[in-house]
């Protein structure tokens, strides 16, 4: 059983990673299935059941590589500062892929087009597994250090990674009913 000061100590040196894996999570659940699922994808009619499947499995395939990525180039581990950095700039594909819905930017044939959609769901997806499992990777790879247990350090990642997730899909929610609306019901923020 772990003491409190070795959770602390450890907290404190994989503080920065934590909060990457959160916010990668958070970017996985605000996206999918909610925004990606509400894309304009052309490919095949609403109501066919296959349509869905085949966008949940373009993206679980992506983001399966995106994870296993990191096991092809065992030499090659980026930075912790350009983890952090390139996380942060992935928010970006947030924005394009809520332009990728029509209710929300219903004026645009090219961020409409399927192959736009196509190119934003295996960004968000490739990208996400690769930061994620990269961000696991170097939060529980410190040197020797006094007061720090990787062991706890894995268990500080997943729970951020859970927290994430949680705050991902609430937002994600939000943005699927309040500003996107649906549509057998139309938007909820018009009908306040």
């Amino acid at each position: 059983m772990a003491s409190w000061g070795l959770i602390w100590t450890t907290y404190k040196i994989v503080m920065p990673m934590a909060f990457t894996v959160m916010a990668v999570y958070a970017q996985y659940a605000m996206l999918f299935p909610g925004i990606i699922m509400h894309g304009n994808w052309t490919f095949a009619d609403e109501s066919n059941p296959w349509r869905q499947v085949a966008i949940v499995a373009l993206w679980y395939f992506f983001d399966s590589l995106g994870n296993f990525a990191p096991t092809f180039c065992k030499n090659y581990l980026p930075s912790k500062a350009a983890i952090i950095i390139l996380t942060l700039i992935k928010f970006g594909l947030v924005y394009t892929s809520m332009l990728c819905v029509e209710r929300y930017n219903p004026d645009s044939p090219f961020w409409l087009s399927l192959w736009m959609q196509i190119v934003n769901l295996v960004l968000n997806a490739l990208l996400g597994g690769l930061f994620g499992t990269w961000a696991m990777i170097l939060g529980t790879t410190n040197p020797a250090q006094v007061g720090y247990s990787q062991k706890v350090a894995g268990f500080l990642l997943a729970s951020h990674g859970i927290a994430g997730s949680a705050i991902g899909g609430a937002i994600g929610v939000t943005l699927t009913t309040a500003f996107l609306g649906t549509k057998a019901h139309g938007s909820a923020a018009a009908k306040l």
